[in-house]
């Protein structure tokens, strides 16, 4: 094969030239995804093993400086129940339960008390109780849940369902307290196993799924090299197949 034949695939060297980087560029940015998640992984852990912090006391608290601390605190649930929608555990659709929690100060986290399992038919609410005499309670702090992407204004909704019962589909805190009249802190308590007024509660731990981001990785740097493989392939068997009508041994 004469190799100044593979000039005249140019175009095709071009295009599979951008593939390749584009293909190269996502597994690297997947390596840069799991690194992040690792970190955060290591961040969660250290912090989760610091002693707890009083919730009473962190109005004015940094959120970045207490992410994934654990907490403690005595208030009280205001009885106001918000549904976070579309919540699967182990395939099983369900639903995420929000309530407000204050002190005696007046401050107010929502605490996250974990998960139920709901009927297909919207129509049928769930039967939740909130005792709202004064009770303690204990979690780690993070941000909201994470929701999927918001394809219109009416994922921040807040849907009236009964008293106290609201339903929404993703976490705006300062959209639920101008709907509860309330100040919330800027960050969510998700409550313990060991703490009452509770539902099903496995908190995935922040940073899980690096392996998964490397997985992906790999993934997106074998179709790279396998593009490149066929290309050079196809190149071959294209110039012989011109070298054989053209005569050319």
């Amino acid at each position: 094969m004469r190799w100044q034949n593979v000039g005249r695939h140019y175009r095709l060297l071009i295009v599979v030239f951008a593939c390749v980087v584009v293909l190269v560029r996502l597994g690297f940015w997947q390596l840069s995804r799991a690194e992040e998640k690792r970190v955060r992984s290591e961040s969660f852990s250290a912090r989760l093993s610091e002693d707890p912090l009083p919730l009473a006391e962190l109005h004015d608290a940094n959120f970045d400086s207490i992410q994934w601390r654990r907490a403690t605190g005595h208030g009280r649930f205001t009885g106001a129940v918000i549904l976070l929608d579309n919540r699967t555990d182990h395939g099983q659709i369900g639903t995420e339960v929000l309530s407000p929690f204050q002190f005696a100060s007046g401050f107010t986290v929502i605490v996250n008390r974990g998960w139920i399992r709901t009927s297909l038919d919207r129509r049928t609410l769930p039967k939740i109780t909130t005792v709202t005499t004064p009770l303690p309670i204990s979690g780690h702090i993070g941000p909201p849940p994470v929701t999927g992407l918001k394809l219109n204004s009416a994922a921040d909704d807040v849907e009236d369902l009964a008293a106290n019962l609201m339903r929404i589909q993703s976490v705006d805190l300062t959209t639920l307290g101008n709907r509860l009249n309330l100040k919330l802190a800027p960050f969510v308590v998700y409550l313990d196993a060991q703490s009452k007024e509770g539902f099903e509660r496995s908190w995935p731990e922040p940073g899980d799924g690096a392996a998964k981001h490397r997985a992906y990785a790999v993934q997106w740097f074998a179709m790279a090299f396998v593009l490149m493989v066929i290309t050079i392939v196809l190149i071959i068997q294209r110039n012989k197949g011109t070298e054989s009508r053209n005569g050319i041994s």
